[in-house]
């Protein structure tokens, strides 16, 4: 019988970084506020890397990594083989957050401002530099795109953010427009561990699953009884046991897709649409022999003579007629009517064209999110970028169809509000820096 392996037998354990407990008080923080603090180390710029005696001699050496963002290298610039070594290590070490007296002042308009310890606080990913007085991106160091050599895109990772007159500004805060707020941002994102660092008794944190456990305990006898009577092995609270409950949690949700999914296929029928009509007309008691029409668009799942939608709702009410829908008709028409006009034809023509140059390619797809990506960041970073909910999202040009005159509208509208990145791309394609893959 074969001996069964261990984790440790494809990684090499490594051991965590001790870090000291960072306590602030409240004195302290309106200090640091004001730029008057006492002069002070963040421990976490304080930790060195580690030794790694594996390494050979043409390698870079782990213990010699710059933590300065302003002068570090980008990652990029590493062997390719030990990029991702090196990644881990800046990840346990965590962000270069200098915690000084007193920052230095950079002229902002009128006023001169510095930089402020207590943004460390509110934002995890936020570096400063000393030797460029400037704020770094700790999360886009590590996982953004390589900067493309256009104005602003390197703001956070290269040459440093230092206009903090737009960081104070409420909603239109630099900071947070750079962040975002949607969950899917790489800033927000944040893992949800069952495992704590430290799962001791004596520990004040050891972990969410054994957390949850404990505070179960607290509303449930039976659960609290097992925790402190029954024998160490018993107590159902192992990692193998953590491993074999996310499984069946797992196993669980995938059952009910599965069973949600049924026996359907890989799109929606014209029985599942029918079944579900009816059962909506019921919830609202309403009769299906009192239907005299019905209307839908021409899809051939819903107008279909023998198995489509219309001809099911027939079976049941042979009073229920069909009429092709009228808004779907002008839709059409309007399609129809824009081809008999040269001038129309020819735009949209061009406009098709544009989208289908760029939107043909996945390398021309990223390269439109790199222009956006600039053009973004030098708007905030001279100040010409209104801030909202939603604002300043990424985007992609709406392709139009025959079908929705609504969206060769929807089309032109984005390509407004992406003609800046559009024009770099088609500029780029034209001098012949842009290939298809």
């Amino acid at each position: 019988m074969n001996k069964k392996r261990t984790i440790d037998s494809f990684y090499k354990p490594i051991k965590d970084v001790v870090r000291e407990p960072e306590t602030v008080t409240q004195t302290q923080t309106e200090n640091q506020t004001n730029g008057d603090n006492i002069m002070e180390e963040s421990p976490r710029a304080r930790v060195e890397p580690e030794t790694n005696t594996t390494l050979n001699t043409d390698e870079v050496k782990l213990e010699s990594l710059i933590r300065d963002p302003g002068v570090r290298p980008p990652l990029s610039s590493y062997p390719s083989n030990q990029q991702d070594e090196i990644r881990r290590t800046y990840i346990r070490l965590g962000p270069y957050q200098l915690v000084k007296a007193h920052y230095p002042l950079s002229p902002c308009g009128f006023h001169k401002r510095r930089f402020q310890a207590a943004w460390f606080r509110r934002f995890w990913w936020l570096e400063y530099s000393d030797k460029k007085d400037a704020a770094f991106c700790f999360s886009c160091y590590l996982f953004g795109r390589k900067p493309i050599g256009r104005v602003g895109s390197d703001t956070f990772t290269a040459k440093g953010f230092n206009n903090w007159r737009k960081v104070n500004s409420g909603t239109t805060c630099l900071f947070v427009n750079h962040e975002g707020k949607t969950p899917a941002s790489a800033h927000n994102f944040s893992t949800c561990p069952l495992r704590g660092g430290d799962e001791l008794p004596t520990s004040l944190n050891r972990g969410n699953y054994l957390e949850l456990v404990k505070l179960l305990a607290l509303y449930n006898k039976d659960v609290a009884r097992v925790l402190e009577n029954a024998p160490k092995n018993a107590k159902y609270t192992s990692l193998d046991i953590q491993k074999e409950l996310l499984q069946m949690f797992a196993m669980k949700v995938q059952e009910a897709i599965r069973d949600e999914i049924g026996t359907a296929k890989f799109y929606t029928n014209a029985l599942t649409l029918k079944n579900e009509t009816l059962s909506s007309l019921s919830h609202l008691k309403l009769d299906v022999q009192d239907i005299r029409g019905q209307g839908y668009d021409g899809a051939s799942n819903i107008c279909g003579e023998w198995n489509g939608l219309k001809a099911l709702i027939l079976n049941e009410c042979p009073f229920a007629y069909y009429v092709y829908c009228f808004a779907h008709q002008l839709q059409l028409a309007l399609v129809a009517a824009s081809k008999d006009d040269s001038e129309v034809h020819t735009f949209f023509k061009h406009l098709n064209f544009i989208v289908n140059v760029i939107g043909s390619s996945t390398k021309r797809n990223d390269q439109l999110q790199d222009a956006q990506l600039a053009e973004i960041s030098y708007l905030a970073k001279i100040g010409e970028l209104e801030g909202g909910s939603g604002a300043n999202q990424m985007q992609n040009i709406q392709r139009p169809e025959d079908t929705r005159w609504s969206l060769h509208f929807k089309s032109i509208c984005s390509l407004v509000r992406l003609f800046g990145p559009t024009r770099v791309v088609l500029n780029d394609i034209c001098i012949g820096r842009s290939t298809c893959p």
